[in-house]
């Protein structure tokens, strides 16, 4: 063989190695016998001939062929083949997606359940997802508007507040005369100041004696309270005592039967007379109610016993 043929061959190989060890490095098996499906898009947003379909992150088909369908109002058709053990039913779906922050796009397949299962080159139902850039944009927008509206809020606070400066320096500049004559007043009245300082620390000094001075006078009254207390009970305890001493006294001399109480306790002769005393008295209240005149004699005090007198003689 010559040379040139060798090199040419080499060439080739060397070519179709790089091909498909490239493809098979993105996943991408040709060796692996597929069913080919289609999907149609709106715009297929930079994707290519190679690009991944993936399902759950698997990847599991490439992009075959993409073409423009100008009979359908310049839709993409995109061919995709994609391993032949995976069971397609018509509600699957082929959504295009972001394959990363490079912009490169993918399919992401989803199967579901369906009717009927797809069969070789059956439509996919097709859609876009959402991609992260857009989703960023659309993210970012809101906030963008507020920030919009914060620096327009900014620029009307300096254009309201614009004579603001002239105004502080004023204000500063009286601010730093107030301070100089303060300072000069304090320089002023030095004297009396200190010896203002030096009064209310006397009067601290004295205060702080003062009240270290009354500091036991609680506890003295205290105890004074206690000691009257004290005495009041000691003397109501010898009076009761000295009463209960003289109450024994009495008791014992009436146990003894002496003197009058004791007489009149153990001796029943009293109450004999007393009794025989109120009873004589008792027969001679009955005996005046029943017989007055035994007791009160009849005396007129107007000479009615004479008339009577008379009125005997002068009758035969």
């Amino acid at each position: 063989m010559a040379k040139e043929l060798k090199v040419g061959i080499l060439t080739v190989i060397t070519i179709l190695v790089f091909y498909y060890g490239f493809n098979f490095l993105k996943g991408i098996d040709f060796f692996t016998p597929t069913h080919r499906y289609f999907a149609i898009y709106d715009q297929v947003d930079g994707m290519v001939v190679g690009n991944m379909v993936k399902m759950n992150g698997l990847a599991v088909g490439r992009v075959a062929e993409i073409e423009i369908l100008q009979d359908r109002n310049n839709k993409m058709l995109v061919a995709l083949d994609i391993d032949d053990e995976l069971i397609l039913t018509d509600s699957s779906t082929a959504m295009m997606a972001d394959n990363g922050l490079l912009g490169e796009k993918m399919i992401n397949l989803t199967i579901k359940k369906g009717n009927r299962n797809l069969k070789h080159l059956d439509t996919l139902i097709a859609g876009s997802a959402e991609g992260m850039i857009a989703k960023v944009s659309n993210s970012a927008a809101p906030m963008m508007k507020k920030v919009d509206i914060l620096l327009t809020n900014i620029n009307q606070m300096l254009v309201e507040y614009k004579g603001m400066g002239k105004k502080m320096q004023s204000l500063t500049q009286n601010a730093s005369e107030m301070s100089g004559t303060a300072n000069q007043l304090l320089k002023t009245n030095q004297a009396k100041i200190s010896q203002i300082t030096s009064n209310l620390a006397q009067v601290s000094t004295n205060l702080n004696q003062m009240t270290t001075d009354l500091k036991p006078m609680p506890q003295k009254m205290n105890q004074l309270a206690d000691k009257m207390n004290a005495l009041e009970l000691e003397q109501t305890v010898k009076n009761a005592q000295k009463t209960l001493a003289e109450l024994d006294k009495m008791l014992i001399a009436i146990n003894q039967q002496k003197g009058s109480a004791g007489k009149l306790v153990y001796d029943d002769s009293l109450y004999t007379n007393l009794n025989q005393t109120l009873a004589d008295l008792d027969a001679i209240l009955v005996e005046f109610k029943q017989k007055p005149k035994k007791y009160i004699p009849n005396v007129s005090v107007f000479g009615g016993k004479d008339k009577d007198k008379k009125k005997k003689k002068t009758n035969p």
